[in-house]
């Protein structure tokens, strides 16, 4: 989670205190239902919008929302295969307009490409495991026309070592050669 603006934490356990009073309640709050609806598509969700208006005046609100400024939520979600789905939040002081919501909806189109990019060179879409920091630089060079001998001349290690780095992640990812793991970036959608 990335904050473009923070927010004053309150201090001492009073906050973790009352997040587990709410949970010991074994309610499940509305907004935790959201991001559930449509989900393997893309969509937008908000507080205004989807929420009855009594919910702003419960508890959950005030503590989570309402004691910080937060008036209104809206976020944009999609799939980035059938088991992964990434959700971006907007928080404002007002409410967001329909006009708004479309904007950000549209503006957001092309982030799924490259979220979806992001996660796959860290292995996390399609690989078995995670990929290890010297896994994840030798991916780079794989998924450009670098042979194994100038991918060990640029990182600095032997061809062997190279080669034992590529071995392994076409082992993660499922794949024998780098045209299969081209194809993960190039042809799987989500």
């Amino acid at each position: 989670m990335h904050s473009l603006q923070s927010v004053a934490p309150r201090t001492g356990d009073e906050r973790f205190r009352d997040i587990l009073r709410l949970w010991d309640q074994r309610e499940i709050d509305p907004s935790f239902l959201l991001p559930l609806n449509g989900v393997g598509k893309y969509r937008t969700y908000s507080f205004r919008r989807e929420l009855p208006p009594e919910w702003f005046d419960r508890s959950f609100y005030k503590l989570h929302y309402g004691a910080v400024g937060t008036h209104d939520a809206v976020f944009v979600a999609f799939p980035l295969n059938q088991d992964a789905e990434s959700h971006f939040g907007f928080y404002s002081r007002d409410t967001f307009t329909d006009d708004q919501i479309a904007r950000l909806a549209y503006a957001l189109r092309g982030i799924k490409w490259f979220h979806r990019h992001l996660m796959l060179s860290h292995g996390l879409l399609t690989a078995s495991s995670q990929l290890t920091p010297a896994e994840r630089k030798i991916l780079q060079f794989l998924l450009t026309d670098a042979t194994e001998k100038r991918i060990a001349q640029e990182v600095g290690m032997a061809v062997s070592t190279v080669h034992q780095y590529v071995v392994s992640i076409y082992r993660k990812f499922g794949v024998r050669s780098r045209a299969g793991l081209m194809s993960l970036w190039l042809n799987r959608t989500a």
